[in-house]
């Protein structure tokens, strides 16, 4: 996960990403939130 984190932030030119328990990457924390019924517990950040 961290790889394709990390070439997702240098595809997108972004500093962090977001991911939540589906494996879904996020730009915004708070929609990685939303995506996990609002437990931010879930939610996995990437810099």
């Amino acid at each position: 996960m961290e790889k394709k984190a990390k070439e997702l932030m240098k595809k997108l030119s972004v500093k962090e990403v977001y991911s939540n328990s589906k494996k879904e990457f996020f730009t915004s924390f708070n929609l990685a939130v939303n995506s996990e019924g609002g437990d931010a517990s879930k939610i996995k950040t990437y810099k």
